[in-house]
């Protein structure tokens, strides 16, 4: 109940909160039924649907002007939603997401990962999601999520990056220079572990948003860096197939073959 906690803590309380129950099998339906907010509402999958659906279902029964996601093993900071409703209002970007910096807590200690990236950021986002803590860190507004459909339910891991990456094609990104929130890693099932997950997140965004990586001069680099994540896994066949196609692309682009293609 941490985080359920953390929410109800929040010095912005004007808010509604919405639990949305993935088919669990632990005894969280009992824990929620002893709660007594008018704030609370409670939605059950009645089948496990994975994390970008959920975030979805919550979405759809959200009634406020800003949706705020929060994963069950992390926590938000008091002044979180306060400080975020203020970058709306008084930044100058107008922007269409506004995240934080985050505290990551995991049995070897405690690192802090700093919000360091705004404006138009997409070519950015498109080589690392500079939105720290991710998910649990944005504050964006309902009526972008409606506009751009919400989170890609068949998207494999990393499909709240793909999502940053519609908002960043049309709207700036904002950050507040507070630390928001907490992510416990001191759970062995986080999603962020699976390092297959990984591999499969960052390969479907080159697929889906080619366009965009080429738009922005980024196939050679986005492949060097998934031969080295592949790399970084052991995984030395994929690693190689990446770099070559990489090589293959650098040759093709390069100024004096452009040059000669011209001549001819």
């Amino acid at each position: 109940m941490r985080a359920l906690d953390s929410v109800f803590a929040q010095t912005w309380t004007d808010l509604e909160v919405i639990v949305v129950d993935d088919a669990s099998s632990d005894d969280t339906l009992d824990r929620l039924a002893r709660l007594d907010d008018p704030r609370l509402r409670f939605v059950q999958n009645p089948v496990n649907r994975g994390p970008a659906a959920s975030r979805n279902t919550g979405v759809t029964h959200a009634r406020g002007d800003f949706v705020a996601f929060l994963d069950s093993d992390d926590e938000w900071l008091p002044n979180k939603l306060t400080e975020q409703i203020d970058v709306f209002r008084n930044s100058n970007l107008n922007p269409g997401l506004v995240y934080s910096s985050v505290e990551r807590v995991s049995p070897t200690g405690v690192k802090l990962i700093r919000a360091n990236t705004r404006g138009m950021v997409c070519d950015k986002l498109l080589l690392k999601n500079k939105v720290a803590g991710s998910s649990s860190s944005v504050l964006i507004p309902r009526k972008i999520l409606n506009e751009l459909g919400g989170f890609d339910e068949q998207f494999p891991p990393r499909e709240d990056l793909e999502l940053w990456v519609r908002v960043a094609e049309r709207y700036p990104l904002d950050y507040s220079e507070a630390c928001g929130v907490k992510r416990h890693l001191d759970r062995d099932d986080r999603i962020s572990r699976d390092y297959r997950g990984i591999e499969r997140g960052w390969l479907s965004l080159y697929r889906k948003h080619i366009e965009l990586i080429r738009k922005y001069d980024l196939e050679v680099e986005y492949l060097q860096r998934m031969s080295k994540l592949f790399e970084s896994h052991n995984r030395a066949w994929p690693a190689r197939v990446a770099l070559n196609r990489a090589k293959r692309i650098a040759k093709r682009n390069s100024p004096l073959r452009r040059f000669w293609n011209r001549a001819d």
